[in-house]
């Protein structure tokens, strides 16, 4: 008889009950990661726009923008 069919039915429960918990595990905390992630880099993002905003440094402004894919139209005054 193979080591498979030996085990008790409780032992495989007991298995079974840990993979899929570890499973629905995985899928509750893989979105909760990824949107911390975004929300960091979103911060990374709103804090160097706002300290070229703050300093007038158009050049690194027009930059960081470009890197984000946002399209700046010149105005002129």
């Amino acid at each position: 008889m193979s080591p498979a069919l030996s085990l008790s039915p409780n032992v495989f429960a007991r298995g079974l009950f840990i993979m899929v918990g570890a499973l629905s595990l995985g899928f509750i905390l893989l979105p909760l990661f990824l949107a911390l992630r975004t929300r960091q880099d979103n911060t990374k993002f709103i804090k160097q726009l706002a300290e070229a905003t703050t300093e007038k440094r158009e050049e690194e402004l027009t930059r960081i923008c470009e890197e984000a894919g946002i399209k700046i139209e010149q105005r002129q005054t």
